[in-house]
């Protein structure tokens, strides 16, 4: 009876609808001891009922919901990675299985005796090893194509002499195989392109880059470089993988495919050994792109490695990431892999960000999406760095530094250049700056951010200079016509907008000029103000005065307020950046950040930005109506490299006080000529907020009645300025009575003034 009860349980969990997998049949408890039937069933009722509500998806969501949230409760941590498994059906998964069957693809299960059985065992075994094997070539083949188009790429990137040594190299490999395979030569980069998009094409043939031909233009001339020298457009040869004979015949090692082996990849080939077509394609490729890295770096070191050296440096020769960052910048392997650097380091930075982000919302899953990101970039920095240290020319190294110094110099003077230039002169800093972006030079990314910044600013400035000049004759000419025909209300309205020339008021017919007086004594009227033609003329000449854009002019004045404002914004924001970061640069003065130390690339933009607002801040100084002080003076030259990023921040701050002071008063002289309002324009919404950030009251800047914050007592922490010889380098202190001090030189400790404070007591001298 138990075992019909069993197997009657059994078929209900099989066949009854409703009943969720794994929970406890229903009928199960009719094969205990009960009392009373009635009570049985009950109890099996309200456990059905338990079953059922335990198992639910309401119930399951709370479940995963009442998980998440005692998780949600657990402060996150740092902890190790998972192992690192590619997902199943990955391509990753998919060369791993490749890899891992090779070692055994020629051992076939194979059953003796045992009659038929033991026949269709070996026959299936036989097919499923046929079926792997033929899996596994397959998966080879593809990656021996994605190699293909790494080492194609690697070698278009050199200069004349290592491509051409490349594409040899190439070439001899189809040479070959003219013997017992179709070869197809000459291929144009259009045609290949078509032949890759068809998959069937891809997998049963090889193709790579073997020769070079000149880009031709739309009328069949030569296409060719700011040098005068021919663009050139690769060309490829291919072979198909089935041989003439339709035989799968298998290469021998050659004698210099051993030697190859030995010396590039660090691997026993012997001569003679049998390898399939994609095993022996797979080998062709990995020694090619290792020599070609080797090429490269004994090119631009100058000189060989010896054999022992070499020997250091095969598993650099062969890793993938080194081989592009070697290959990334024509002329030089410094460069290249200090690019990778500076691009890790972004990564890394970026990463460190959001793991802080992540702890702060307690998101663990977020964090360790983070930190295996920060492990990953992390180990590809110290890969990298590590290579640069065995096997690049301390030459090499030097010579990108001061490549990159230059570079950034030539940034620094375009970037002085388009803050002053207007008219035709920013016109023509535009045209060369957008060539010099089309011409494909080694510019960094960072450095190519800011030329197209630069760009962008001198096609604005050129714009505005012409539309300046446009609306100028526009003006003249309406006023002129209107002077000719009398058009009172023409020649009201153009004075009201002050585009009537103060000269015109004294050329209108006598009836004309005397309606034109009363409507502009009654418009003036109606503002509270006073009319006259002094007057008129003292509006006019600044109307004029802020409608330029030459640096002495009231324009110029604001273009180069919101100017300003952009270059200390930017720089703070660099700052900022470091700071959220624990960048070690932060505290490092920026001329010791050298090539191949963290933040390298932020430490060259950030220059840029500093001496432009360093720049533009004496350009506002300078170009206004007040002489700049001695203060303003020494302010300025306390912007240099020799200081941190960190001690250039205050020096911002102060800078940003003093440029609004002296915004405010050019505002209040406009209000006092315009008896009211403010400059239009004065202030962009941007300019207020980077000013807001160093502390300053930007709506005391257009308050012209009462005192404002300017007349304040000044928090000295925002306008100290260092005495002359104070010690580079060195933050401020306060004396006793508040007053910002520094060490300077001699050891003393001095104000501002240079007056002298007891080092002890901190009192006054």
């Amino acid at each position: 009876m138990a075992f019909e009860t069993d197997a009657l349980n059994q078929t209900q969990q099989e066949t009854a609808p409703g009943i969720p997998s794994g929970a406890a049949p229903i009928l199960s408890g009719l094969t205990q001891a009960s009392p009373d039937l009635h009570d049985a069933f009950s109890k099996l009722f309200v456990q059905d009922l338990t079953n059922k509500a335990s198992t639910s998806a309401i119930a399951q969501k709370a479940k995963v919901a009442a998980a998440q949230k005692a998780q949600a409760a657990q402060p996150v941590q740092d902890r190790p990675p998972a192992p690192d498994q590619p997902a199943p059906g990955s391509f990753g998964d998919k060369l791993n299985g490749a890899f891992g069957a090779l070692s055994d693809a020629s051992h076939a299960t194979d059953v003796k005796g045992g009659g038929w059985l033991s026949g269709v065992t070996s026959t299936l075994a036989a097919r499923q090893e046929r079926l792997r094997q033929a899996q596994n070539d397959a998966m080879l083949h593809a990656k021996n194509q994605a190699e293909t188009v790494a080492h194609n790429r690697n070698i278009w990137r050199q200069d004349e002499e290592l491509r051409a040594k490349g594409l040899q190299e190439n070439s001899n490999y189809f040479e070959v195989r003219k013997k017992n395979y179709d070869v197809t030569e000459n291929v144009s980069n259009d045609e290949a392109m078509q032949l890759i998009k068809n998959p069937d094409w891809v997998a049963n043939h090889y193709m790579k880059i073997t020769g070079q031909t000149p880009m031709l233009q739309a009328d069949g001339e030569v296409k060719k470089d700011k040098n005068g020298i021919p663009i050139m457009m690769p060309t490829y040869s291919y072979s198909s993988k089935t041989s003439k004979d339709g035989k799968d015949t298998p290469e021998k090692v050659t004698a210099d495919e051993s030697s190859s082996a030995d010396k590039l990849l660090g691997e026993k080939l012997p001569v003679g050994t049998l390898l399939t077509q994609d095993q022996h394609y797979a080998y062709t490729n990995k020694m090619n792109a290792a020599r070609n890295t080797l090429d490269k770096l004994e090119n631009t070191n100058g000189k060989k490695f010896d054999p022992d050296h070499l020997k250091s440096l095969v598993s650099g020769l062969n890793d993938t990431s080194v081989q592009a960052a070697v290959s990334e910048v024509p002329g030089s392997s410094a460069a290249g892999i200090l690019q990778h650097m500076d691009n890790a380091d972004k990564h890394l930075a970026e990463f460190t960000q959001a793991a802080a982000q992540a702890k702060a919302t307690n998101n663990q899953q977020a964090l360790d999406a983070a930190n295996t990101q920060i492990r990953k970039y992390t180990d590809e920095r110290t890969k990298l760095s590590n290579f640069l240290n065995v096997a690049v020319s301390k030459g090499d190294i030097a010579d990108y530094q001061k490549k990159s110094d230059d570079a950034m110099s030539m940034v620094s003077d375009l970037q002085k250049k388009v803050d002053a230039a207007h008219g035709e002169e920013a016109a023509g800093i535009a045209a060369s700056v957008k060539s010099m972006l089309a011409e494909g030079n080694n510019y960094t990314d960072q450095q190519k951010k800011m030329l197209g910044r630069i760009q962008l600013q001198a096609e604005a400035s050129a714009k505005a200079s012409l539309e300046y000049k446009n609306q100028e004759e526009k003006n003249k000419a309406e006023a002129l016509n209107a002077l000719n025909d009398d058009d009172v209300d023409t020649l009201v309205d153009a004075a009201l907008k002050y585009n009537l020339n103060p000269n015109k008021l004294y050329s209108m017919r006598k009836n004309t000029n005397a309606l034109f007086k009363a409507r502009m004594i009654q418009e003036a009227n109606s503002r509270g103000q006073e009319w006259s033609e002094a007057k008129y003329e003292q509006r006019y000449e600044m109307q004029k005065d802020l409608a330029k854009d030459t640096p002495t002019s009231m324009g110029g004045q604001v273009d180069s307020l919101g100017r300003f404002s952009y270059h200390i914004g930017s720089a703070n924001r660099s700052i900022e950046g470091l700071r959220n970061i624990g960048s070690p640069i932060l505290n490092t003065a920026i001329n010791k950040v050298k090539a191949g130390t963290v933040g390298f690339e932020e430490a060259q933009a950030f220059k840029v930005e500093a001496e432009a607002a360093k720049d533009e801040f004496l350009g506002f100084i300078k170009n206004g109506r007040v002489p700049p002080t001695e203060q303003e003076e020494r302010l300025a030259a306390s912007v240099n490299m020799d200081h941190t990023p960190a001690e250039l921040q205050s020096t911002f701050r102060a800078m940003a006080g003093l440029v609004a002071g002296r915004a405010k008063s050019m505002n209040g002289r406009y209000n006092t000529i315009m008896e009211g309002g403010n400059i239009p324009g004065l202030m962009s919404e941007d300019t207020k907020s980077i000013l807001q950030q160093f502390g300053v009251d930007v709506n005391a800047i257009t308050q012209t009645k009462g005192t404002s914050s300017f007349s304040k007592p000044i928090n000295p922490s925002q306008s100290a300025v260092p005495p002359k010889t104070a010690k580079p380098g060195v933050a401020a202190g306060k004396s006793a009575d508040g007053t910002p001090v520094w060490q300077t030189m001699d050891g003393s400790i001095q104000d501002a003034q240079g007056n002298k404070y007891n080092p002890q007591t901190g009192k006054r001298q």
